[in-house]
């Protein structure tokens, strides 16, 4: 069941669409059921994600309320990174083991598990514990289903629809975090009164328990792994594949899907354009996250009183960011210009950041900065659909479950190490010098995407 084909050798990617697009045609059309099970995972993703940025956007809050620091508020959204790279592997073999409707379902449980433990978090004393352990659960969440997108592609759509679908799974991440954005700002009030910050906390963590609840309920009714005939025919033949061996022993089973996974994961660990796209995904996705994790101090160390306005802000700009995936999956459908792409954004990205910086240091305006923020995140996040849909592309015939679980155990890497270094090197000098830093990695992003072959 190992695969053994050189993931350099050239393919002919044009007769692989004509023949799915025959393929489809002759089944009479892609399964109208399909729809569900992507708004079903868009439902899981929206409740989940409003945990990831919610806390961190009124960190200033949060601090004065539980008497910590910043970065043990920060830790609330860096606990989803740290988690993803330790539990993302297991996650995949999971879903390479008893595929997507699985992983989905056991994915929601966690997320609910997660809420009812952030339920008690509006306790002053004892409350952020509740909310590092509620995050916890949540990270598991998503540490399960957020590599499950081109998987889902995969098992469901037709070729030509690929790049939209994973550019709505990556975009339906983004816009949930800007619902965390927009949700714990108009929630939570920075009152100063402490009645009221514990009346709004719990409010706050109300809403994303029902938010999780009804996560689950629908991933239950609504989620299976594939359909009937899937509509891409080499995974047809990967599933068979398994199918076949499960009429053998389970012992049998356990052993041989064990080997090919591993073995699927060795290949994409000796391939250079696929570690090149990881790490042009990686640096793109880290960035982002870093600046959506220090906007609120920044911002309210200049600007004082406009959380708020903060809030709309990293709403919009991850609206935005959400409208920039859904293009960059159309035009990558339309056109297969990943490399064209990569350069334009990684290099718009770069000026975007240092227009940023020069607003901040020498002409602070909250409007300019703003807008440079708003800016940056649009195109900066269409890196990740376009790195995603290439990862797919260039990993054939692999697996994209496990492809996407390396991409993802990278980017967390990249996040973790950024976001934190960065958080902590805040502390003791300057945004200016924070920026430049960030700068400097769009800059080798766009000189490295350069080197990718093969693709225009």
């Amino acid at each position: 069941m190992m695969i053994d084909q050189d993931l350099d050798k050239d393919m002919d990617h044009d007769d692989i669409i004509e023949s799915n697009n025959e393929r489809e045609d002759k089944a009479g059309g892609l399964c109208k059921w399909r729809w569900l099970i992507l708004l079903s995972f868009c439902i899981l993703a929206l409740s989940n994600g409003i945990t990831y940025t919610g806390f961190t956007a009124i960190s200033n809050i949060l601090q004065v309320y539980y008497q910590v620091k910043a970065i043990q508020i920060h830790l609330l959204l860096g606990m989803f990174i740290l988690v993803m790279v330790f539990f993302v592997f297991p996650f995949s073999y999971l879903l390479h083991r008893y595929e997507l409707g699985c992983v989905l379902k056991v994915s929601a449980i966690l997320n609910l598990i997660g809420g009812v433990i952030r339920y008690f978090g509006d306790s002053q004393e004892y409350g952020y514990y509740f909310l590092l352990v509620g995050n916890f659960f949540s990270a598991l969440s998503m540490a399960g289903y957020k590599f499950t997108t081109p998987k889902l592609a995969n098992n469901w759509f037709g070729v030509n629809e690929h790049g939209r679908v994973i550019g709505l799974g990556v975009g339906i991440n983004m816009f949930a975090s800007a619902l965390g954005f927009i949700h714990s700002t108009q929630t939570v009030s920075n009152t100063k009164i402490i009645k009221d910050t514990k009346s709004d906390i719990k409010t706050l963590v109300l809403q994303q328990l029902i938010a999780a609840g009804v996560a689950m309920v629908i991933i239950c009714v609504f989620s299976q792994s594939k359909p009937k005939t899937p509509p891409l025919e080499l995974e047809e033949v990967r599933l068979n594949r398994r199918n076949s061996l499960d009429n053998i022993t389970m012992e049998v089973t356990e052993e041989t899907t064990t080997s090919d996974f591993l073995a699927n994961i060795k290949l994409l660990l000796t391939n250079k354009q696929f570690l090149l796209i990881v790490h042009l995904a990686s640096i793109a996705s880290a960035t982002e996250i870093f600046f959506s994790m220090i906007l609120n101090d920044v911002l309210t160390g200049i600007f004082a009183d406009k959380e708020k306005q903060i809030g709309i802000i990293g709403f919009v700009a991850i609206v935005m960011g959400f409208l920039s995936n859904i293009t960059a999956g159309y035009i990558i459908d339309q056109t297969k210009a990943y490399k064209k792409m990569m350069f334009m954004s990684f290099t718009l990205s770069s000026i975007c950041l240092i227009t940023w910086s020069l607003f901040l240091t020498f002409y602070p305006s909250f409007h300019l900065l703003s807008l440079s923020f708003c800016s940056f995140i649009m195109v900066n996040a269409s890196n990740v659909t376009t790195a995603t849909s290439l990862m797919v592309v260039a990993t054939q015939p692999l697996s994209p479950g496990s492809s996407c679980m390396v991409l993802l155990i990278f980017s967390s890497i990249y996040g973790s190490i950024i976001s934190f270094t960065g958080s902590f090197v805040l502390q003791y000098t300057s945004n200016l010098f924070v920026s430049l830093i960030m700068i400097s990695l769009e800059v080798i992003a766009c000189i490295l995407s350069l080197q990718l072959k093969k693709f225009k």
